[in-house]
């Protein structure tokens, strides 16, 4: 992945329409972090910053339920979804792309899939086309 670029924690928790409102305030470029950015933060060690005793909202819908987002937990990893009305920590990010060429990148999102059982959900949130990366996936 390319090198992201991360904001301060917001002071205050929010719900999920109002973490993604407040990241496009801040202009040039700054949006709501993808689950994947997340759980490869929280994987990575990389923590200064968060406050590892709470929950963060991801920029990832969840396909079953529309209403509903993904989060992750910054104190034990936690990876999960919840209703958009409910309030987490917001950190904004800018930067950072798919790389589908990056074939440790590829493996990295194959961890996560089994995890989560992509095959059922058939959403990824790196902002490629699911076909592509199954395509890439299906190489490995």
């Amino acid at each position: 992945m390319k090198q992201l670029q991360f904001g301060e924690t917001a002071e205050k928790k929010m719900n999920w329409q109002k973490a993604n409102d407040y990241c496009k305030s801040l202009g040039k470029g700054w949006r709501l972090p993808t689950r994947i950015e997340l759980i490869e933060m929280y994987d990575s060690g990389k923590v200064d910053g968060f406050k590892t005793d709470d929950y963060y909202w991801s920029s990832t819908t969840y396909v079953i339920a529309t209403e509903y987002a993904w989060y992750v937990g910054f104190y034990n990893g936690n990876v999960n979804a919840d209703s958009m009305a409910n309030s987490y920590y917001v950190r904004p990010v800018r930067g950072g792309q798919c790389d589908l060429k990056n074939k440790s990148e590829i493996r990295m999102l194959k961890r996560i899939c089994n995890k989560s059982d992509c095959d059922k959900f058939r959403k990824h949130d790196y902002g490629c086309d699911d076909c592509q990366v199954h395509n890439e996936l299906n190489k490995l």
